[in-house]
């Protein structure tokens, strides 16, 4: 998937063009490079009483995210129109339960590329690729390396004088865990 987003911006950057319509333009067009800033925290409490015990777990998750994404279409936006977008980031996990507590912080990252075939056409399709890979912490035990890898494809059929729209998709996902 990284692999596209480079490709394709070695394209852009590269000059390759095309003739559409009689007059030249790049192969890939791609739109500038936007980024955001997300920070998250979240914060839960469980209290629990059992036979005149009472037991109090907090946990507190902090994440920074930045995120850059671009947009673009190749060939012309009636062929194919692209979405592309890489997040990095760091999270941190704090807890405490029954006078234990721990922490683990560690970096994530996340890869998405979403591509639309022929929208104007009858019959579009779009296929959706995504990859995560992100530190989980464990309560007493050692954080877990979880990387998740998704695949989907929709096709869909819009018939102009039917009151509806027949789709199809199909979604491939695979996670791994590495302790």
């Amino acid at each position: 998937m990284l692999a596209v987003v480079i490709g394709s911006t070695l394209l852009h950057l590269g000059g390759c063009s095309v003739q559409v319509a009689g007059k030249p333009r790049p192969l890939v067009r791609m739109e500038r490079i936007g980024g955001e800033l997300e920070l998250s925290m979240e914060e839960y409490t469980d209290e629990s009483t059992s036979s005149g015990t009472s037991r109090k777990d907090v946990s507190t998750i902090f994440e920074e995210e930045l995120r850059l994404e671009t947009q673009g279409d190749v060939y012309h936006p009636n062929l194919m129109t692209y979405l592309a977008m890489i997040g990095l980031g760091l999270k941190q996990e704090s807890f405490d339960s029954a006078g234990e507590s721990g922490s683990t912080s560690g970096n994530f990252t996340t890869y998405q590329v979403n591509m639309n075939f022929l929208p104007l056409k009858p019959y579009p399709f779009s296929i959706n690729l995504s990859q995560t890979d992100a530190l989980s912490s464990r309560r007493f035990l050692s954080p877990l390396r979880v990387s998740s890898t998704s695949a989907a494809a929709a096709m869909r059929l819009k018939i102009p004088d039917w009151p509806m729209m027949l789709n199809q998709t199909r979604c491939l996902a695979k996670t791994k865990l590495n302790c």
